[in-house]
């Protein structure tokens, strides 16, 4: 809990953002990741955690083929094969 007695409101960043976040620390190497968190305006720790998970995160981004602003989650059906079949059947 923070000092003031409230909870932080957790709230989820958008693939688009997590990608911004990658593109920002690629292009400032030298520059400290707190310090980008704090011009971004994001806690330390979850930049350090979208840094973590940079490949996850951009293999999954050029899978979907486009980045939506509203794109929070990327999750693969149960059945890929037939999503991607269909999805050809369908074009």
């Amino acid at each position: 809990m923070s000092p003031t007695g409230r909870c932080r409101k957790r709230h989820s960043l958008t693939l688009l953002d997590k990608i911004r976040i990658i593109d920002k620390i690629e292009r400032n190497p030298e520059e400290n990741k707190v310090a980008i968190a704090k011009r971004l305006n994001y806690p330390p720790t979850t930049v350090y955690t979208v840094w973590a998970q940079k490949d996850e995160i951009q293999v999954k981004a050029l899978q979907s083929g486009h980045i939506s602003a509203k794109t929070k989650r990327l999750r693969a059906g149960s059945f890929d094969d037939l999503d991607k079949t269909l999805y050809e059947w369908f074009r």
